[in-house]
């Protein structure tokens, strides 16, 4: 099946940004004005750090987390 677009290199980037970009939008329209609490997670796995900074927010009588940035620590524990 094809889909209908070109796979090339530029246009993966080009969409991948795209979507970043609605993604940043979106996310930062639901955080505003609201409450948010913002959570830092760690995780080890075969000997590499990640830490994840998320945003958690009530609305529309549910409990959303958004991840805002997610970092490799490249140390080992």
């Amino acid at each position: 099946a094809q889909l209908g677009i070109s796979l090339g290199r530029d246009n993966v980037r080009k969409c991948v940004m795209d979507y970043f970009e609605e993604s940043k939008a979106a996310t930062r329209e639901l955080l505003q004005g609201k409450a948010v609490f913002l959570k830092m997670d760690g995780a080890t796995r075969h000997h590499r750090s990640y830490m994840a900074v998320n945003a958690q927010v009530y609305d529309g009588g549910q409990m959303l987390v958004r991840t805002l940035a997610f970092f490799d620590c490249r140390g080992v524990h």
